[in-house]
């Protein structure tokens, strides 16, 4: 077995992923990066089904504040200075409580995991 070049540390249950995969792009365009991550997601769909249903919806926030907050700036720009604070300011405070509540939430969410999973390298 070759000599790991990449690797990601599964958030929730502790198990390294890792991947021989050369670092830079190949012809086909995957680099280490692309085939970790790729890793990392069938690890997540195998033994963290569960966390992908839960996230599904804070991914989704947060996609629409980044498409909200562009809309914003795009709009109020071509408006005036204090409409370009407001829209800037807008998302910033829509997204530090959905941060703040994701968090809480996350946390609660791998304690259980640890609890029904009291064998995990987290533990």
């Amino acid at each position: 077995m070759g000599i790991s070049t990449a690797g990601k540390k599964c958030p929730i249950c502790g198990q390294w992923i890792s991947t021989d995969a050369p670092r830079f792009a190949s012809r086909r365009g995957s680099s280490a990066r692309d085939v970790l991550q790729k890793e990392f997601l069938i690890h997540l769909r195998t033994n963290h089904p569960d966390y992908l249903r839960w996230s599904r919806p804070y991914q989704v926030l947060g996609i629409g504040l980044i498409v909200l907050e562009t809309v914003f700036v795009v709009v109020a720009s071509s408006l005036s200075g204090p409409f370009l604070l407001i829209a800037i300011l807008l998302p910033v405070v829509l997204g530090v409580p959905l941060v703040v509540v994701y968090r809480r939430e996350f946390k609660a969410f791998k304690n259980q995991w640890n609890d029904e999973h009291p064998l995990s390298p987290t533990s």
